[in-house]
């Protein structure tokens, strides 16, 4: 099963405390700078869920040239692997 990119925002969503909009969306991944996720799946077998793109942040993988992570969390939002690569 393949899922976009894009998130439902549920309606009050400006209302909310950032605290309260944190448990939302339980999982926080990246650096300091921007991470482009151009792949999200669901392994039905394996229970994950896995999460593919591009990142330039040297604090999320090894430098600030352009390169690609990809990583996998279980259903209830726990790391499971994740792995980052030159192309």
């Amino acid at each position: 099963q393949l899922y976009t990119t894009y998130a439902i925002i549920p309606p009050g969503w400006e209302t909310m405390t950032p605290g309260c909009q944190e448990k939302m969306f339980p999982i926080t991944v990246g650096g300091m700078y921007d991470e482009f996720v151009n792949c999200t799946l669901q392994d039905e077998t394996n229970e994950l869920i896995i999460v593919a793109g591009m990142t330039i942040s040297p604090d999320f993988g090894p430098a600030e040239n352009p390169h690609g992570f990809i990583y996998a969390v279980d259903y209830t939002g726990n790391w499971a692997w994740g792995f980052f690569f030159y192309n």
